[in-house]
């Protein structure tokens, strides 16, 4: 119990620390296999990876994020805001139980880099599964009931789900073709990291105990 104690205190204190974070292996592409981003509230700047093809497990990459600041909330792969890419991105934001919030194919600038922000207001502060894919015109993020955004124009918008599987959780990523391979950097603004969900279990349970003694001595 000392050393979840230890971790929980550790934790919290680094909070302050901007941090980076560089995928580890192949991200999930699933809310059960996204991969974590670090130490619990340490603010996320930016995530760095690779998409190595277009096989199921290789289509997208999903990374756990807080975002603190919802107003403030910016993932990009645009160079004027940090961010890069090697192909030709798209951004997406889901909740955890995998329903979707937003989506960006292109900015304003062009096509190739994406951004989303929370200029549709339906983010709010909170734990989110932030996505990553390449262009597709035919495959895309789908529930059941099929794809949870459109994929046709306009494609500049960020926009709430639209597709026919809009009221869906993530199921997949379609069948179609898959798109562009190659490296990308999302620069993240109002976000932090979130750990792997044993580590984040520990620091609860931690806390609690802290609470029980505190309680327990008075």
């Amino acid at each position: 119990m000392k050393n979840i104690l230890t971790l929980a205190f550790v934790t919290i204190a680094s909070a302050s620390f901007a941090a980076t974070w560089t995928e580890v292996g192949d991200a999930g592409y699933l809310a059960s296999t996204a991969q974590a981003t670090g130490t619990l509230h340490a603010s996320l700047t930016s995530i760095t990876g690779t998409r190595a093809g277009a096989t199921a497990n290789e289509r997208a990459d999903l990374y756990l994020i807080e975002i603190k600041d919802a107003n403030s909330f910016i993932a990009s792969t645009d160079a004027a805001d940090g961010g890069a890419a090697t192909f030709d991105t798209r951004l997406m934001l889901f909740r955890l139980d995998g329903t979707g919030v937003v989506f960006n194919d292109d900015t304003p600038a062009g096509v190739g880099p994406s951004r989303i922000n929370n200029s549709t207001s339906l983010i709010t502060a909170g734990y989110y599964l932030l996505g990553i894919d390449a262009y597709s015109g035919s495959a895309g993020p789908s529930s059941a009931g099929g794809l949870i955004w459109g994929l046709g124009s306009p494609w500049t918008t960020i926009k709430a789900p639209d597709g026919a599987g809009a009221a869906g959780a993530l199921t997949g990523w379609g069948t179609g073709a898959g798109g562009g391979t190659g490296t990308y950097t999302i620069a993240l603004t109002g976000a932090s990291a979130v750990p792997e969900p044993t580590t984040m279990a520990a620091l609860g349970l931690g806390l609690a105990a802290v609470v029980r003694r505190r309680r327990n001595k008075k």
